[in-house]
């Protein structure tokens, strides 16, 4: 703040939200996630944008607040789109896929999370795979389609491994 560097501010401002939302402090990670939103629009940084909305919506996911999380995750991927970033939109295809199984509908779900594991297997995005193979599995597995969720729980079991050795 002394020396003026927006950018800065509003990245302190989203990782504080980070901490307060992992703590269950929600009022104040929301306040600090828009706080950070607004300077990230006010320099005009669609990255940084497209980021505090992913957080934001992550934080109303975790609320249950699908409506608004959903909201937040699909401007993201708007704003994804338009820059062209691969792993931003894989990452929000399996955000929605997952509101849309929290809600029920399977099929949305299905799609989405389907479309973000092409994009991150493409890129190489072993984590959002995870992710989208465990939306995929959750899904199958509501829907009453137990062979197509195996699958997607063995792929899951694989990339889970893959991560630890690559954290190791």
């Amino acid at each position: 703040e002394e020396i003026g560097f927006k950018r800065g501010i509003a990245g302190s401002m989203n990782n504080l939200g980070e901490i307060y939302h992992e703590q269950g402090h929600y009022f104040k990670a929301l306040d600090h996630y828009q706080r950070g939103l607004k300077i990230m629009e006010e320099i005009n940084d669609k990255n940084g944008i497209a980021e505090a909305l992913n957080c934001i919506g992550r934080l109303y996911q975790d609320q249950d607040d699908f409506p608004k999380a959903l909201n937040h995750y699909q401007r993201s991927l708007k704003i994804k789109e338009e820059i062209s970033d691969k792993n931003g939109i894989a990452y929000s295809l399996t955000n929605i896929g997952s509101i849309y199984k929290n809600q029920g509908n399977h099929q949305k779900s299905i799609n989405q999370c389907s479309k973000g594991l092409l994009l991150a297997q493409e890129i190489g995005a072993i984590a959002i795979q995870r992710d989208a193979c465990k939306c995929l599995y959750d899904a199958y597995k509501a829907s009453g389609n137990g062979n197509k969720a195996l699958e997607y729980h063995e792929q899951m079991l694989a990339l889970d491994d893959s991560l630890n050795a690559e954290e190791t």
